[in-house]
């Protein structure tokens, strides 16, 4: 081994790469679990009682210059930010600062969970959202985003565009730092308004149990017709376009105007990234602003603005009170802008039995391959629930024959990943607080409340559609 490597290191274009990167950050695994079990879907490897620096790493991720910047810049005051003023407290009171601080550390979790192909495909991917994106902010923006570089015509290698993606997250503090940095592309600048744009709320998990931890870092949340109809989430849009074309004066068509354009980014319900076993900050889509009905300033000017509650309810979340938004102390009197010092106070929401279940479920069909528990007995009916979702999907168990079905479903149940962990605990005698059946007869009559929510909105979407395609026109 040459002198002055450490082992597995390596250069890349004379930059030198890290051999060990976390990619989910060692400061939430520490706080997550004293020993984390994990478990690999890959390899069914369940492993107990594990050291926060032996999980959730992969070698060569980062140059050694993102990997300190990161430290240093984001994560020890994001680290003190938690142990201070959020995990544990009642009450969480934080200024504006410390809000941006907590946004920009999640703005990097979203990516930095990927390789660099990874990075690439879902920055591309998202390049028909922030054409569609453009064609609304026109109207309500100062500036036409596409005239920023787009990252697809960049003639730098995938690696070094994630590196110089993930620089610029970590030195930017705002939206207009990110559009004059040197390493600016419209996905990226899109991508970051997002995360910026969203309110975040802090959720606890019910009495008795606890969230999983997964090697995607975030867990997200979709209209039901989202994965049925390929990607459509047409409850919020349908709603945003109807408003905005019937509202009674010009601040109301621009504030369902401005819904609409983040929109076009953010169809997404919420997102959620565990700070500990028990409590997670939620990024929660602008549009459930709404409920709050809550009269609200126009920046710079003198009006007052009530917008009506919606009609809809896009998510399968029960907990309603998850939703609301901050108690605002604002510094700056008579509206005259926002101030660093600004205070956002929030309370903690704890979440039904069946929606904590609903966000492990929803990590773990969205992990990459591999997920930790803190204590086997608050993830159980979690990981039962997730056993025999996997099998109600297999298409053989709804054949013509019910005794090849039901050998079929029996065959399926055994083999299913998760049933491999309950053969580790053979000594448990579990019994669970939620019957797998049962959750998913409720959560199959809100799948399917959603999925007819869609086709009877199919023909007012479509209308509206062909006018929003023939405004952008014009």
């Amino acid at each position: 081994m040459e002198s002055g490597k450490r082992v597995g290191e390596r250069e890349q274009e004379g930059v030198k790469i890290m051999a060990k990167n976390h990619f989910v950050s060692q400061l939430i695994i520490r706080r997550f679990s004293d020993a984390i079990t994990t478990f690999d879907s890959i390899n069914k490897q369940l492993v107990k009682d594990r050291k926060t620096h032996r999980v959730f790493y992969k070698d060569n991720l980062y140059t050694d210059e993102i990997e300190k910047q990161m430290a240093i810049e984001l994560e020890s005051p994001f680290a003190n930010l938690i142990d201070k003023k959020i995990l544990g407290k009642q009450t969480i009171s934080i200024t504006r600062d410390e809000l941006y601080l907590i946004k920009r550390f999640l703005l990097l979790d979203s990516i930095r969970t990927y390789d660099a192909d990874g990075f690439y495909k879902i920055f591309v991917g998202f390049k028909s959202a922030v054409t569609t994106y453009a064609k609304l902010s026109n109207t309500i923006d100062d500036f036409d985003i596409m005239l920023l570089p787009s990252l697809i015509d960049k003639k730098e290698d995938k690696q070094t565009l994630y590196m110089q993606t993930m620089k610029m997250f970590i030195e930017c503090k705002s939206l207009s730092n990110i559009l004059f940095h040197k390493y600016v592309t419209r996905e990226a600048y899109c991508w970051a308004k997002v995360v910026l744009d969203m309110y975040i709320a802090f959720w606890d998990s019910a009495d008795n149990q606890e969230f999983i931890l997964t090697d995607n870092g975030i867990t997200t949340e979709y209209e039901p017709s989202h994965t049925i109809f390929k990607g459509l989430d047409p409850s919020k849009f349908s709603y945003l376009f109807y408003k905005m074309q019937e509202a009674s004066d010009d601040v109301q068509t621009t504030q369902y105007a401005m819904f609409l354009a983040k929109h076009a980014l953010m169809y997404e319900n919420f997102s959620v990234f565990s700070l500990s076993s028990t409590r997670s900050i939620v990024m929660i889509n602008p549009f459930f602003k709404l409920y709050d009905g809550r009269v609200m300033p126009i920046l710079n000017s003198k009006k007052m603005l009530q917008l009506e509650k919606p009609d809809i309810w896009p998510t399968c979340m029960e907990t309603k009170e998850a939703f609301k938004i901050p108690e605002t102390q604002y510094k700056l009197d008579n509206n005259a802008g926002y101030s660093s010092d600004d205070i956002f106070i929030y309370t903690p929401s704890k979440l039904s039995t069946f929606d904590t279940v609903r966000i492990n479920t929803l990590a773990l069909q969205q992990k990459h391959n591999c997920f930790g528990f803190n204590d086997i007995d608050k993830v159980v009916d979690s990981l039962c629930v997730a056993n025999m979702q996997n099998v109600v999907e297999k298409e053989d168990i709804y054949g013509n024959h019910w005794l090849k079905n039901l050998e079929n479903f029996v065959e399926h149940l055994l083999g299913d990943e998760y049933n491999y962990i309950f053969k580790q605990y053979k000594d448990k005698k579990w019994k669970t607080a939620v019957n797998p059946f049962e959750w998913l007869d409720k959560w199959f009559v809100l799948y399917v409340f959603g999925s007819l929510l869609y086709i009877l909105s199919t023909v007012l979407a479509g209308f509206l559609k062909i006018q929003f395609q023939s405004q952008c026109a014009n």
